[in-house]
């Protein structure tokens, strides 16, 4: 967290060529951003992972994955 927004700008694209800003006072208060911090998506995802394993959970980023195969319990004991 080292990079605070420090504004929000909102174009309303009206062509690949032209686009309209929109003041701040049509935006909704939702979509403004003080106060928040610039993130790297993949270093969030690194973070929960890490998070993830250390509550036990048995993280595997690249393998895909068609089904998943329960047990009688409902526990998943495996992937096909």
């Amino acid at each position: 967290l080292n990079t605070p927004v420090v504004r929000d700008d909102i174009y309303v694209l009206r062509s690949s060529d032209t686009s309209t800003k929109v003041p701040d006072l049509f935006v909704p208060k939702t979509m403004h951003n003080e106060g928040n911090y610039i993130i790297s998506l993949g270093n969030l995802c690194r973070w929960l992972a890490q998070q993830a394993e250390n509550l036990g959970v048995e993280v595997y980023p690249g393998f895909a994955a068609q089904e998943a195969l329960f047990d009688e319990n409902g526990v998943v004991r495996g992937i096909i």
